[in-house]
């Protein structure tokens, strides 16, 4: 007898501590069949008990972690946003070789240099830096194309003055870095124009 009773203790312990809820979509006949459900149609829980119950816990381990966390809120969680600082009314930068931002009230604005120029005033030499002072732009056709950092300043032969420009002496600054093209209005004793930041040719006069 008492050897049963050793026997049986562990199972009677086990069933203690056995909530049931395994049973979901066990054959039953009657509700002690199931424990802690319901016997519907001979199935614990119902037909669809089964389903319900792997599908509910699924889900939790999905969303819970060991430390409870759910993995969802850890992924969704909102990350810190660097917000752009203020920008410097008038500041200029080239976004490549063809579009330029440009701050305007506080906000930064950015456009290919086709909208910049604006219409029947198309881009000449893109966008690139001033060499006199640094200033990034789009340079327009409207400009004579980008600036030369010799025109119009003063020179002792030639090689002072960029590559498409001369050293003439004029009449009214002395010898001067201007658009090579003048020399043939010069030798015609004609006026020359140029554009006087780019030294572009612009024909005589």
């Amino acid at each position: 007898m008492k050897t049963h009773l050793v026997a049986l203790l562990p199972i009677a312990i086990a069933a203690c501590l056995y909530d049931g809820k395994g049973t979901a979509g066990l054959p039953c006949n009657v509700d002690a069949d199931c424990s802690a459900y319901y016997c519907i149609e001979g199935i614990c829980g119902g037909p669809d008990a089964a389903a319900t119950e792997g599908a509910t816990e699924a889900a939790t381990e999905a969303t819970t972690g060991d430390g409870g966390t759910s993995a969802t809120e850890a992924d969704d969680a909102p990350t810190p946003q660097m917000l752009p600082e203020p920008c410097v009314d008038g500041a200029t930068q080239c976004l490549g070789d063809n579009a330029m931002s440009e701050c305007v009230d506080g906000k930064l604005h950015r456009d290919w240099c086709e909208g910049v120029c604006g219409e029947g005033n198309p881009p000449l030499g893109g966008c690139q830096p001033d060499p006199r002072d640094g200033h990034e732009q789009c340079w327009c056709t409207s400009d004579g194309g980008p600036p030369s950092a010799t025109c119009g300043t003063p020179c002792a032969g030639d090689g002072d003055c960029n590559p498409g420009e001369f050293c003439a002496d004029l009449l009214s600054t002395g010898w001067t870095c201007i658009a090579a093209g003048c020399a043939d209005c010069f030798a015609d004793l004609l006026s020359c124009y140029s554009h006087p930041d780019s030294c572009s040719f612009g024909g005589c006069a």
